[in-house]
C-alpha cells in the first residue's frame, strides 16, 4: 500500500493557473476600469473642497489606474 508521502506531488500546470486566476483578474480589471470613471463625475461636479474629498478622488483615480494596468490585456488573443 502506497503512502501519501511516496506519491509524487501534483503541482498545477501554469496554463491552469492562468485560466483560473489571471484571466478573471484581467476581466475584472477591465470592467472596473470602464466603470470607475463614472464615479469621478460626482466628485468633479461637487468640487474637491475638503481634504477628504480630494483624498477620496485621488484614491479612486489610483484605483482606476491599477484597474487599467491589470485589465489592459483583456481581449488579447
Amino acid at each position: 500500500m502506497a503512502s501519501p508521502l511516496s506519491e509524487p506531488r501534483s503541482f498545477p500546470h501554469p496554463q491552469d493557473v492562468s485560466e483560473t486566476v489571471i484571466k478573471p483578474a484581467r476581466v475584472v480589471g477591465f470592467w472596473t476600469a470602464v466603470a470607475l470613471p463614472f464615479l469621478h463625475i460626482p466628485f468633479l461636479m461637487m468640487g474637491l473642497d475638503s481634504t477628504t474629498d480630494t483624498l477620496a478622488f485621488l484614491g479612486l483615480f489610483a484605483l482606476n489606474v491599477v484597474a487599467l494596468v491589470v485589465g489592459h490585456p483583456h481581449g488579447d488573443s
